[in-house]
């Protein structure tokens, strides 16, 4: 009983404040903890869906207790908020309140293990870890050859493409001759042209570093998805490098992937078609959207 209190305080707790944080202005709601202060009647109404809304849960959570695991989830070190990021080892953003809320739906337990980039794609093909997130059938698609992946459906719309300072929006792919990106990345819309020659890529281990290169003409641009350069904006003075559209970009999504749970991976795929209005709560809550439709 101790077990399944704890589990449904978390539940609670998760709910709560993805309800409170609905109710207020966006730029009170991306918070991670309880805000500091919110309309009466509003977050009165918000407890009681969240209520709710976790009553309604709780035959199918009783149900799915008896068949609780505890898995080992292997995401990435580096900071990529609002989609992830980890502080003292904690692992933070949308991936974590995600998965947490699935967990909580299904009964199971996920232990986080933070890695760099290519470490964690080592340690989920060695079964080091029982899930690898974020995931794409086309990550390293070479290296994954011979393993039976599963895949879930799309848990975040992620969009990879051409930052540059606002004078240059629109100008065309002409003018991008050195291009930027994080360490481990790859521009996929231009690798003929690094091949070729024609554009020379600059990669950087910290976001920061590339933002200060475009910013102070050293590149022409930055290969990287515009969520998180806006949120590296965010409330800074500084002008901010804006999505160019235009430009060749890939238009992605990520997904939670498995090599010996493809049962769990179902059960997720549930989690997102039957709770899809907490799943898109958490996305408003973190300030995702799709940039090129604005959903």
């Amino acid at each position: 009983m101790a077990a399944i209190t704890a589990r449904y305080a978390g539940l609670f707790g998760l709910l709560s404040q993805i309800f409170c944080a609905h109710c207020l202005p966006l730029g009170e709601a991306i918070s991670y903890g309880w805000p500091m202060a919110c309309s009466g009647s509003l977050f009165e109404m918000s407890l009681m869906r969240a209520l709710l809304t976790l009553l309604a849960c709780l035959p199918f959570t009783l149900a799915a207790l008896t068949h609780a695991e505890t898995f080992k989830v292997g995401v990435e070190l580096q900071p990529y908020l609002p989609y992830s990021n980890v502080q003292d080892g904690q692992y933070l953003g949308y991936g974590r309140d995600l998965l947490d809320a699935f967990a909580a739906h299904q009964g199971h337990e996920f232990i986080y293990q933070p890695l760099p980039v290519r470490r964690l794609l080592s340690d989920f093909l060695n079964d080091r870890v029982d899930f690898k997130y974020p995931d794409n059938p086309r990550w390293n698609a070479d290296q994954k050859k011979g393993y039976a992946l599963h895949y879930s459906q799309a848990a975040a719309p992620a969009i990879d493409g051409v930052l540059v300072k606002p004078e240059f929006l629109g100008q065309g792919s002409a003018r991008l001759h050195r291009l930027g990106t994080q360490r481990g990345f790859t521009p996929w819309p231009y690798l003929d042209e690094i091949k070729a020659g024609k554009i020379l890529l600059i990669q950087a281990n910290q976001i920061d570093s590339l933002l200060a290169m475009a910013m102070n003409d050293r590149i022409d641009g930055v290969y990287l998805n515009p969520q998180v350069i806006q949120h590296q904006f965010y409330n800074s003075a500084e002008k901010s490098l804006v999505f160019d559209p235009k430009l060749p970009y890939q238009d992605d999504h990520y997904f939670l992937s498995s090599i010996r749970h493809p049962e769990v991976i179902k059960q997720f795929d549930a989690f997102l078609s039957s709770q899809a209005e907490l799943v898109q709560m958490l996305k408003d809550r973190h300030g995702i959207s799709d940039p090129l439709s604005g959903q």
